[in-house]
């Protein structure tokens, strides 16, 4: 009896890290450029969802492309900092499940 008890409690937690690990999730995707289309490399770029305080930070790359894979599906705020330049934040970023928001 009990080898059949734990034989289900092991199979439910197995299932409940499964279905956990394939929550929804969605990615940002850009490019920081300065007003005559040029490369910002170095450029930190945050994503917040207010709603929940989530948050993360990348780096912009040497072409000023970021990247933030798999995030929580949610409204989440952009914003980018660079020296030399003026604070930009977008609000109202809507990221869905399986999608790509540039």
């Amino acid at each position: 009896m009990r080898r059949i008890v734990l034989t289900v409690f092991l199979g439910t937690v197995v299932t409940c890290l499964q279905l956990a690990a394939a929550a929804p999730t969605g990615t940002i995707v850009g490019t920081v450029t300065d007003p005559s289309q040029g490369a910002i490399p170095g450029a930190q770029i945050t994503v917040t969802a207010p709603a929940t305080g989530f948050s993360r930070t990348v780096s912009s790359a040497n072409d000023g492309g970021f990247i933030f894979p798999l995030l929580p599906v949610g409204i989440y705020t952009v914003t980018v900092t660079a020296t030399g330049f003026q604070r930009f934040e977008q609000t109202g970023v809507e990221v869905t499940a399986n999608s790509s928001v540039t």
